[in-house]
């Protein structure tokens, strides 16, 4: 399967395979300039892997990434819809939940 994958990486021209010509077989994959561009993203996403490891066993407060903004909510809660007070009445028809 991660002969697949990387396969797929330099198809993509995210890397580079260099194979050398000895016994046992020697092959080195090395990022492109195009993977080179992946790299704060690839670092970050190893950073917030290393805390959601840490997370599952302690059940860490929040990840690195997330800090208030504003309003008091995070950046990752931005996202989300706020709750809604069931009994409000709708602003129009449309927020109705039963509108089709």
């Amino acid at each position: 399967m991660r002969r697949v994958r990387e396969r797929e990486l330099e198809v993509d021209g995210l890397v580079s395979r260099t194979i050398y010509p000895e016994v046992p077989p020697k092959v080195e994959y090395a990022l492109t300039e195009a993977g080179e561009s992946l790299r704060d993203i690839i670092d970050r996403l190893d950073t917030w892997g290393s805390w959601y490891r840490g997370h599952l066993t302690a059940q860490s407060p929040s990840p690195p990434h997330a800090q208030a903004q504003g309003d008091g909510r995070t950046v990752a809660e931005k996202g989300k819809p706020e709750a809604q007070d069931e009994n409000a009445t709708p602003a129009s028809p449309a927020d109705s939940p039963n509108n089709p």
